[in-house]
Parts: C-alpha cells; sequence; structure tokens
C-alpha cells in the first residue's frame, strides 16, 4: 500500500513538472515560432511526462520487496509460535501419558504389597492353627 501511495505520488509529481515544463515551452514557441513546435523546453516536457511512470514503478519495486519480506518475516514468525504452541502441546500430553503410567505402576506396587501381606497373613495363620 505504503510502495503504491509513493509511486503514484512520484508519477504525478513528475507529470505535473513535465507539464509545467512543456507548457512554458509551448508558450515559447507560440509566441516565437508559431509553426514549430519542437523546441528544447517542449521536448523535455514532454520526456519527463512520458518518464513518469516508468520512473514511479522502478521507485515503487524496493518499497515493495521491503513489504513482502517484512509479510515474509511476520509469517515466519506466526509459523514458529505455531510450532511452538504444538511442541508445548505434544509435550504437556507426553507427561500426561507418563503421568498416568506412573500412577498404574503405583497401583500395581500397592496391589502386590496389599496381597504379599495377605499372602503373609494367611500363611502366619495357618502355622498357627
Amino acid at each position: 500500500m505504503t510502495s503504491a501511495i509513493a509511486g503514484s505520488s512520484l508519477s504525478l509529481g513528475m507529470t505535473i513538472a513535465g507539464a509545467g515544463i512543456s507548457y512554458k515551452g509551448l508558450s515559447q514557441t507560440t509566441t516565437n515560432n508559431v509553426g514549430n513546435l519542437q523546441n528544447s523546453s517542449l521536448l523535455a516536457g514532454n520526456a519527463i511526462s512520458s518518464l513518469s511512470n516508468p520512473i514511479s514503478q522502478i521507485a515503487q519495486q524496493p518499497l515493495a520487496s521491503g513489504q513482502v519480506k517484512e509479510q515474509g518475516n511476520q509469517r515466519i514468525l506466526e509459523t514458529e509460535q505455531q510450532i511452538n504452541n504444538a511442541t508445548g502441546e505434544t509435550h504437556q500430553r507426553e507427561e500426561n501419558i507418563n503421568d498416568e503410567v506412573k500412577n498404574k505402576l503405583i497401583q500395581i506396587l500397592n496391589k502386590m504389597i496389599e496381597y504379599s501381606q495377605q499372602t503373609v497373613s494367611t500363611i502366619s495363620g495357618n502355622i498357627r492353627a
């Protein structure tokens, strides 16, 4: 957007300057040589007006390139953020799974201890009897 505004402003400025120079040349021509429209001011004004659009496009290119580069950098940052979020979510899921496995193992070990105690109690009760 900025490059379009800058390019249009440059083109408009050059066109106005060329028109002014052409007008000056035209007024000199009409007062000096009515049939000859080929004086240097008129030619210079026409040349400036004709070159205004190509020159403004050349001036726009670095600005447009900078904008595209900035948009690319913004997308890279957004992608990095998405990757970081996805990585964090994956890491959290893995931690949750690890915690679940640990809790199951603790439950299994507690049951094993409980059953071992019951077995020892049963065996000692049988020995006494």
